[in-house]
């Protein structure tokens, strides 16, 4: 989940490196979607979902579209 569109630096660099790994885990699918997107995805079909990956500024929107009971979040400090 990310914004690369509009925030090419940051989320772009996230979106770079998010594609980069998945190479390497060819039997994990491997979807990018941008925030908007998602957020309507998640509320009509959160289902579909089993993680989601994004950096630290989407967690705290996020959980407001998803029952409590589909979130876990873990906040990691971002590597300098």
């Amino acid at each position: 989940m990310h914004k690369a569109n509009i925030m090419k630096f940051s989320d772009g660099l996230f979106l770079a490196c998010a594609r980069e790994v998945a190479k390497g885990y060819t039997d994990i699918e491997f979807e990018d979607r941008i925030i908007d997107n998602m957020c309507m995805q998640l509320v009509q079909k959160p289902e579909l979902y089993d993680v989601i990956v994004a950096p630290n500024l989407y967690g705290i929107f996020s959980p407001t579209f998803v029952p409590a009971s589909l979130v876990v979040w873990e906040l990691l400090p971002a590597p300098i």
